[in-house]
């Protein structure tokens, strides 16, 4: 469930689970899918790792990490009106 990041850091990683495939315009596969709660951790990383002007312009403020509430709302699903997505790109996404 972890992968070394760059840093040397342990970092969670998210799985590509039954989802779809995607094709970027780079050539890239992703797979789309409904985020979970055991996405929850890597989701958190991902936004403390967001530049602070990607934050701002994501959650329309200064966060540094989701409340307790926001990752909550974030990877549970609640029907349509509450659907969270994850992009799941690199060693385990399809190629």
């Amino acid at each position: 469930m972890h992968a070394t990041h760059r840093s040397g850091r342990h970092r969670a990683r998210l799985r590509a689970s039954p989802g779809r495939l995607v094709r970027l315009r780079d050539g890239r596969a992703v797979v789309v899918r409904s985020a979970k709660r055991t996405d929850s951790e890597a989701v958190q990383q991902f936004v403390r790792e967001l530049s602070p002007r990607s934050r701002r312009n994501r959650f329309f403020g200064p966060v540094s990490e989701l409340s307790p509430a926001q990752l909550e709302r974030m990877t549970r699903f609640d029907g349509p009106a509450g659907l969270g997505l994850v992009a799941v790109a690199g060693e385990d996404s399809p190629r």
